[in-house]
Formats: structure tokens, C-alpha cells, sequence
């Protein structure tokens, strides 16, 4: 495996960067393309990743690695499978990036993965096919053209949930919450403007797990709210919780 890899400066104003919740969620995701192999694949084991990419860092925690690599699926940087098992992130722009890249010399014990992503688009190298530009670009907005097929055939068909027992089914065997969420603001609130995977993953630790937000989102889907559903029932939770707390004494006394 190479000792390193090329960080594109594209990334500096990459969208899928930018969404990410905060700045430690971007250092993850960067610091990890070093550790890519040929194919683009690494583990997704928050403490594989914690211990590997981030052995200084002990301020990060294998929960925020977790929660980032949520957020990264979402985004769409990733793609998480799991192998032998073991549970692996693989990035599929990680050949379009890489100029000069030479897979056919370099050796991985990591899973390929194409084996468990039959819809991976590489050849035996691990790289995309040797096409030109502009073959390159009719395949492209083929590939996105069935894209949004595949979407509008998942928006049509009978698997979404249509009772909160079952959204909370499928969040409980969810590998990714976040995704779940993001499913559910979708087809509650189709209207609305959609929260982005950060956000999604930031809500969820201040309201209290997945479940908790899962259950504010099904409550107020009866009333829509105007926006974005994550921030009202963000706020919804807040104001609740102010309401529970006990009153606080003024500064320099106390209650008897």
C-alpha cells in the first residue's frame, strides 16, 4: 500500500466537505484519505479509525468518529459495507482524484468492494475503466439518469413505513441513523426544506438518540412546520426540556 495520497485542492470548495457538522467532522474525513488503499477503502470501525487516523487526538471520541461516518455516507462521500465480519468505508471518488494512481502495483489486504457494492464502478484495478472524456461523460449522466430513476421508483414504492412502529423497526436495524432521519424528513415532510446529514447527526445528540428525534419528528408531522422540520423540533425539545428544569436560584443564594 502507498504511504500516502493526494489530497485534490477541489476539496476546498467541495459541497460533501462543507455540509459536514463541524470542522472535527472534516478533519476525519481527510485525515482518512491517507490511509486509503488502491480501491479507496479503509475500515469503518469508529475505533479502528480513531486509533489509526487519530492516535494523538484523545480529545476525539469513537462516538464522534461514528456520528461523522453517519454523516459522511449521507453526504454521499461514502459508502459503508461490511466484510469478514468487519465493517469498511469506501470512497468512490477516491480514482478520480488520484492522478497517476497505479493500482495494478500496489497490494491491499483490505476487501474489495465490488464484491459487496455490485453497483462499485471499477475494473480489476480497482480504478475506473480507461474511457475517454467524453465517454466518460455520457456514462456519467447515464449513471445519473438511473439515479434518479432508482429514486423515483424508492419515492413510489410500498417499503416506506407508513406507522411510527415501523419507522422504529427500521431505525432499530438501521446500520446508519442518520440516513433513517433523513428518509423520514423526506416523506413527512416533503414540502419542507431537508436537514442535511450534519445537522441530522448534531440533533440527534442534543435531543437524546435517534429515537427521541424520531418520535419529535413523528409528533409534528400532523401540523408540518414552514422550514426545516430537524430545526423546529430542535427547538420544540429545547423549550421542553427549559420547561422541566427546576428553577435556578439568583447568583449568591441558595434554596433552604
Amino acid at each position: 500500500m502507498a504511504r500516502g495520497r493526494m489530497l485534490n485542492r477541489s476539496v476546498c470548495a467541495s459541497l460533501k466537505f462543507h455540509q459536514l457538522s463541524d470542522d472535527t467532522a472534516r478533519l476525519i474525513a481527510t485525515w482518512t484519505i491517507p490511509h486509503l488503499d488502491k480501491n479507496g477503502v479503509f475500515y469503518a470501525d469508529p475505533g479502528m479509525v480513531r486509533s489509526l487516523v487519530l492516535p494523538r487526538r484523545s480529545d476525539i471520541t469513537p462516538e464522534k468518529v461514528a456520528s461523522t461516518l453517519g454523516e459522511m455516507e449521507a453526504g454521499g462521500l461514502i459508502r459503508l459495507f461490511e466484510h469478514g465480519g468487519d465493517r469498511w468505508q469506501w470512497w468512490p471518488g477516491f480514482a478520480d482524484n488520484q492522478a497517476g494512481l497505479r493500482a495494478d502495483r500496489e497490494k491491499t489486504d483490505f476487501p474489495d468492494p465490488a464484491a459487496s457494492l455490485p453497483d462499485a464502478c471499477r475494473n480489476d484495478a480497482g480504478i475506473m475503466p480507461d474511457t475517454s472524456r467524453k465517454d466518460a461523460a455520457v456514462n456519467g449522466g447515464l449513471n445519473e439518469m438511473k439515479g434518479k430513476e432508482r429514486n423515483r421508483n424508492m419515492d413510489a414504492g410500498a417499503s416506506v413505513p407508513s406507522t411510527f412502529r415501523a419507522w422504529q423497526k427500521r431505525l432499530q436495524t438501521a446500520k446508519n441513523p442518520v440516513a433513517v432521519i433523513m428518509e423520514m424528513c423526506k416523506h413527512l415532510y416533503p414540502e419542507n426544506e431537508q436537514p442535511k446529514g450534519g445537522q441530522v447527526a448534531g440533533t440527534i445528540r442534543t435531543v437524546g438518540g435517534p429515537g427521541r428525534l424520531l418520535g419529535l419528528l413523528w409528533e409534528q408531522s400532523t401540523r408540518p412546520p414552514q422550514g426545516n422540520p430537524v430545526t423546529f423540533v430542535t427547538k420544540v425539545a429545547t423549550n421542553a426540556k427549559k420547561r422541566d428544569e427546576p428553577p435556578q436560584p439568583p447568583r449568591g443564594e441558595v434554596f433552604r
